[in-house]
């Protein structure tokens, strides 16, 4: 029998929940941290999706100018976060991991992520 190690984590609203798997999606996937606001920016894409009024809200809510959110979208792009659109290379969109996250955690309420270890002998 195998066994498992669980950690009960807590929540407080949907954003929170957002970030806190974010975290976690961060570290285990991407081998990446991120910094915190490229972190606040993706709970906001995650929940609002990437548009006009979600930069807005964005640069309302944690106080950012244009150009200081542009320069973290492009740091998102580069980490793989965001990727351009295939029609309109302007245009940006979540990556499919997290188009995927969202429809787990906030569409179909998950409340479970399973992490598998593998020893990378390589």
């Amino acid at each position: 029998m195998k066994k498992v190690y669980f950690n009960k984590t807590i929540y407080k609203n949907e954003l929170d929940l957002i970030t806190k798997v974010l975290r976690i999606y961060s570290i285990t996937r991407l081998n990446t941290n991120l910094v915190k606001k490229e972190e606040e920016i993706l709970v906001f894409y995650i929940k609002f999706g990437y548009n006009k009024e979600t930069k807005e809200l964005i640069k309302s809510e944690l106080k950012m100018k244009n150009t200081h959110l542009n320069q973290v979208n492009y740091s998102l792009q580069k980490k793989g976060f965001l990727v351009a659109d295939e029609y309109n290379r302007q245009k940006k969109n979540l990556s499919e991991s997290l188009v995927q996250i969202k429809k787990s955690f906030l569409e179909d309420k998950l409340n479970i992520y399973v992490i598998q270890f593998t020893n990378d002998k390589g």
